[in-house]
């Protein structure tokens, strides 16, 4: 997470954080990118993630490439405060004023660490008797250790300005997203179809999810803004029928060994009767529709992906 500083003391600390979600249509190519890290898919909606963390930590750096924020001051290395502090932003739950807290004490601890002086004496060990080895110790130098407390102050001091409290709501938000995500995916419930190459499509009707699962269980394509409202989904010929009985509608997609393809053909809500209970596909390519009145009537699905009757 960057530190941001202004041209005063005080400094500013933002992220950018991606709230937008990509615009789809009631099926799309998945957000979600076939590579697999540590078992959670990418997802172009978090693509500086690192699970388990929403955005993965970067240290301390200034805009523009200026010298006033940087991850070390002379011998004082202040990545890890950095990166614990981000850590913790995207922790579910944190505080905010804990969290910058932590931030200030771990600044602190650098500088305590890093400025001590080293108590050398020879290493008898060595062939060379002009090699030593560190066996202690001195408290840093007073000065130089104001001075670096004073830096940690000032890096405090930006953490804690206002914008901050809404870079951490941010975080926070999209770390709830983040989790919810993963969860799914690691999760995912519903309606499962089988369809080719050994797939599965798990359709979560609450959720509005449709996710494509590999027989190995590992997730090849998850997509995000299926329609809440199919009530039957049939696999024939590589290609899968959505039948929304409430709007009267049909739409048609195929489907490959990387899940759903294009869109077909797609009928329009109203065009089809809101009465089919039951639709199967006894062999391949044909559909059978059976009403709530035990009608039956069947159909062919063609390369185009639409019905003809029998």
């Amino acid at each position: 997470m960057k530190k941001y500083f202004s041209s005063s003391p005080s400094f500013k600390k933002f992220v950018r954080l991606s709230s937008a979600f990509f615009a789809t249509s009631a099926f799309s190519y998945s957000n979600v990118a076939f590579a697999d890290v540590e078992g959670i898919p990418s997802n172009r909606d978090f693509p500086n993630a690192q699970y388990p963390y929403a955005q993965a930590p970067n240290g301390c750096s200034g805009p523009w490439g200026t010298s006033e924020v940087r991850d070390s001051w002379g011998p004082v290395n202040f990545t890890g405060a950095c990166d614990n502090h981000d850590r913790c932003y995207y922790t579910s739950g944190s505080k905010w004023n804990t969290c910058n807290e932590r931030f200030y004490s771990d600044l602190r601890t650098a500088c305590e660490r890093d400025l001590r002086i080293p108590i050398r004496r020879p290493d008898p060990s060595l062939s060379d008797p002009l090699r030593t080895k560190v066996v202690g110790y001195l408290p840093p130098e007073p000065a130089s250790l104001a001075t670096c407390y004073r830096l940690a102050t000032d890096y405090y001091t930006g953490v804690q300005a206002g914008v901050a409290l809404n870079v951490f709501n941010e975080a926070q938000n999209k770390q709830r997203r983040y989790e919810e995500w993963v969860a799914s995916v690691r999760n995912p419930t519903g309606v499962r179809i089988p369809v080719n190459s050994g797939n599965t499509l798990v359709y979560n009707r609450d959720s509005g999810v449709c996710t494509f699962i590999a027989s190995n269980g590992g997730v090849v394509q998850r997509l995000t803004s299926c329609r809440h409202s199919w009530h039957s989904i049939v696999y024939t010929a590589d290609k899968l029928l959505f039948y929304d009985r409430g709007a009267g509608d049909i739409e048609t997609y195929a489907v490959s060994g990387q899940g759903l393809g294009v869109r077909l053909h797609g009928y329009g809500p109203g065009s089809m009767r809101k009465t089919w209970a039951q639709i199967t596909s006894p062999r391949t390519g044909i559909v059978v529709f059976k009403d709530d009145n035990g009608q039956v009537e069947t159909y062919r699905l063609n390369n185009i992906g639409m019905l003809e009757p029998l």
